[in-house]
């Protein structure tokens, strides 16, 4: 039978952990703080950020929201995310996608001092993860992998990984992480040669593309492990899809992901996680429960479930 992977109870549990950690900082005088730039005018975003206020709320960390009027510059936003980056209540920073389509969203993430960096986008702590140092992983990425260790049957080490998909966001910051973790991994994108014929031989198939139904049954060996990333709304119906044919897939995995309710609530999760990290390392806190490293936190997170 398949498991159906609960990343919303996840989330939870990873968040209590987080929580008592938050505590202990605060008990020394610091209140770990995160800063959300966004351009109004995307009502995913909004919602997106919704999501992520009420989590640190629930956790202790402290948001300033800051959505800025569609006719702002971007050398304004710039200005202001740099003046934030002096600001040491503001631990940790992230610029919410998407910005203006005429804008460079990369040129104004580089304005994010790479210590408050928590989504792990500026090219500093890019260029780190992709050398295996101590870095911030990127939310979806680091919450795929801690779904991956308490879901997949066995250890990561030695398994083979199909990834469908190799945004700067997700598919590429995952391939270094798994790497890390002794995987065998794929990247597959839209000029793969049959990608299918990939995808049915790996152990773990993770697609990240926001194409409905893209990842059929046939492309999933028997018990593999399929996390959906995607996500698709439908404009008459407002039903919200994955990449994968959930009811088909479901038949022949071994553990699937919903949508919604698989990765989404660990990506937020992951992205307090990285803020505590980073009040932490800014102070210098090494007496906390969370050690440095994200991946190894996954197991004392998964300890508590």
């Amino acid at each position: 039978m398949t498991i159906l992977i609960d990343g919303a109870h996840t989330a939870r549990c990873f968040q209590n952990v987080i929580k008592q950690d938050v505590v202990h900082l605060k008990s020394q005088g610091i209140h770990p703080g995160l800063a959300i730039i966004r351009v109004k005018g995307d009502p995913a975003s909004e919602i997106y950020v919704r999501h992520k206020l009420k989590a640190a709320d629930r956790v202790g960390i402290h948001v300033k929201d800051l959505a800025f009027p569609k006719d702002t510059s971007q050398q304004d936003l710039n200005r202001r995310i740099q003046s934030l980056g002096a600001d040491p209540s503001i631990h940790g920073m992230i610029v919410q996608l998407p910005l203006p389509f005429s804008w460079d969203p990369f040129s104004t993430i580089q304005c994010i001092p790479h210590a408050k960096d928590v989504d792990g986008l500026t090219f500093q702590n890019v260029g780190l993860l992709a050398c295996q140092r101590e870095t911030f992983v990127p939310c979806t990425p680091l919450g795929i992998t801690i779904l991956l260790k308490r879901y997949h049957p066995t250890s990561l080490s030695g398994q083979d990984v199909a990834i469908v998909g190799r945004s700067a966001l997700v598919g590429r910051p995952l391939s270094h992480v798994l790497n890390g973790q002794n995987c065998t991994v794929t990247l597959l994108h839209s000029h793969s040669k049959e990608p299918w014929v990939k995808t049915a031989q790996a152990d773990i198939v993770i697609s990240a593309v926001g194409s409905s139904c893209l990842v059929q049954d046939t492309w999933i060996k028997p018990g593999a492990t399929v996390i959906d990333v995607g996500i698709t709304k439908n404009p008459n119906t407002h039903h919200i899809t994955g990449d994968v044919d959930f009811p088909h897939v479901k038949e022949i995995a071994g553990a699937l992901t919903p949508v919604p309710g698989g990765v989404g609530p660990m990506t937020v999760a992951s992205l307090l996680y990285n803020t505590l990290s980073a009040a932490r390392k800014q102070h210098d806190m090494s007496f906390l429960k969370l050690p440095l490293d994200p991946i190894q936190s996954s197991w004392q997170c998964l300890q508590s479930v």
